[in-house]
């Protein structure tokens, strides 16, 4: 088994697709609002998810065609059962405040 490779990105915005300017877009908004992001183009859901497990990234922001067509972001907490859609234009906010509350 690999060993895990800790990161200092507290999100991972996955865009399951092809849309590089989206992308570019959703983590400047994270950058501006001071959390450590990155993020990852791919059509592969996998590659998302085998991305924050190798590097211990606890949050995920997943974009496909459905969240884009409908305007929202899927917010999914890679330790915990959490996957919450917000609007996109909200998720910053939102982000920061799932990040900041302490987990039981």
């Amino acid at each position: 088994m690999a060993e895990l490779q800790v990161s200092e990105t507290q999100v991972l915005v996955s865009i399951v697709g092809d849309d590089i300017s989206l992308a570019a877009k959703l983590v400047s908004m994270c950058w501006d609002a001071k959390l450590k992001a990155e993020l990852l183009v791919n059509k592969r859901l996998s590659k998302h998810l085998d991305r924050a497990n190798e590097f211990g990234i606890p949050w995920i922001v997943m974009v496909g065609e459905e969240e884009i067509t409908k305007g929202v972001v899927k917010l999914k907490k890679k330790d915990a059962q959490v996957e919450i859609e917000v609007p996109t234009s909200d998720f910053v906010d939102e982000l920061v405040r799932l990040i900041n509350t302490p987990q039981s």
